[in-house]
């Protein structure tokens, strides 16, 4: 019985544990599709996605670029401007999402730069309705010398926002970056995730504690109640 009752609770608090992990709206947000190995200068728009702009971004492969990929984020990841493009360059994709909930939407970016000049990659981000509603919009300027290292370069975003209207939003992640030679923009790991708030320590613990002592009590009176009388 003891050992019923350890479980349970164990379980218990998992699952208080487990409220703020939710499925992403984004779909290949890691870019780990589609599975073929791709070539260094060739097109490959990732599934799931809607290239637009003049330029290009690529699927592509943290071995390609003679890196070792970070933990976490698989093997591919999306380039913009591969092959020294100079242009500028978009993806996007349409969500559902609900007015009065928050969200958050979160990314690595970084710039690959194999050249001994300080260039600057920039991303443009925004989550605007289909009737022109903006939810969410900035700019990341990434500025590096020589840093090919993936480890170091891909930087963690994470932007909470909340729709304002129940419709759909196009999600965009847009490069403006004219310097190209030898350096691209990386994307990876986009999650766009409704954000539920942590309990509060002090509110969760003695929650648990009483979710636990709760089930020690319902077991003891099942344990009483199958005792024969005499």
């Amino acid at each position: 019985m003891s050992m019923f009752k350890i479980v349970t609770g164990l379980g218990l608090l998992m699952s208080l544990s487990s409220l703020g992990s939710a499925q992403s709206l984004i779909v290949n947000g890691t870019f780990e599709t589609p599975t073929a190995t791709p070539t260094l200068g060739t097109v490959v728009t990732p599934p799931g996605w809607t290239q637009g702009g003049t330029g290009r971004v690529d699927v592509q492969t943290y071995s390609a670029y003679g890196g070792t990929a970070p933990a976490g984020t698989g093997t591919r990841f999306a380039a913009f401007n591969d092959f020294d493009n100079a242009a500028t360059s978009s993806i996007s994709q349409v969500v559902n999402l609900n007015a009065g909930t928050e969200y958050d939407l979160s990314f690595l970016f970084g710039n690959f730069n194999g050249t001994n000049n300080s260039v600057t990659q920039t991303l443009q981000y925004s989550i605007i309705s289909a009737t022109s509603v903006v939810a969410l919009s900035g700019t990341i300027n990434a500025t590096s010398s020589t840093n090919t290292n993936f480890a170091t370069l891909l930087q963690q975003f994470s932007l909470l926002f909340t729709a304002a209207t129940t419709e759909a939003y196009t999600v965009t992640f847009t490069s403006t970056t004219s310097a190209t030679t030898s350096s691209d923009g990386i994307l990876d790991n986009v999650f766009l995730t409704r954000s539920v708030p942590e309990l509060n320590s002090r509110v969760a613990l003695p929650l648990a504690l009483m979710t636990v002592l709760g089930c020690g009590l319902m077991s003891r009176r099942r344990r009483t109640a199958s005792l024969p009388t005499a």
